[in-house]
């Protein structure tokens, strides 16, 4: 499932490089890096980033080495630091500089949380797919959601626009999503969030 995702995204970047005539890197540069003040995110490495750049940790705490992709992959091969990110997503969360209606796709259930091959479980109606983030219902209200998972690099955000709070997270260890529902709570406060519990399933 996760490698059909990845070939659709590689797919749709490879279309924007064609109708634009423009690289995926310089694409995200110009529409999103630029407009973000995200200055340290790209999806190629950069030299500049080996001041601050984090080795990995395997399960069992073991460094790993850091990804130099060869080229801008945009399923995986993102670089970037949890204020970038969190701009990013406090992007997606309030729709800035997006239509209203594009925005509004970001809110909007577009597929149901089915795992296909598998039985459903008790957490599936809490979950939900709007275009490219998770949705969930939550204690707090809606939520976006969405999670990356790169060997041992992995991160995960929930908003909740209502509240207009989010919560960003990059962990530099395969061990690191044990700490998401403590993060969850000590962050946005006491509830059920049911998408790390999805995950689990």
């Amino acid at each position: 499932m996760l490698e059909l995702l990845r070939r659709g995204l590689r797919v749709s970047a490879k279309t924007l490089e064609h109708l634009t005539g423009k690289s995926f890197e310089t694409l995200a540069r110009e529409e999103v890096f630029g407009p973000l003040r995200m200055a340290h995110s790209s999806f190629m490495w950069q030299e500049k980033f080996a001041a601050n750049a984090a080795s990995g940790h395997d399960g069992k705490s073991q460094p790993t080495a850091i990804n130099h992709f060869p080229a801008d992959f945009g399923a995986y091969s993102l670089l970037s630091t949890a204020a970038d990110y969190s701009r990013f997503v406090q992007a997606l969360m309030t729709g800035r500089n997006l239509k209203p209606g594009t925005a509004q796709l970001l809110l909007t259930a577009a597929n149901e949380a089915r795992r296909y091959g598998k039985p459903a479980t008790a957490t599936d109606p809490f979950i939900a797919w709007a275009c490219g983030v998770g949705l969930a219902t939550t204690s707090q209200g809606l939520a976006q959601w969405q999670w990356g998972d790169n060997g041992s690099f992995k991160g995960f955000y929930l908003t909740l626009p209502n509240q207009k709070e989010s919560l960003v997270f990059l962990t530099n260890s395969s061990n690191g999503p044990k700490m998401t529902d403590d993060l969850l709570r000590l962050f946005l406060g006491p509830g059920e969030y049911h998408a790390t519990q999805w995950l689990a399933e």
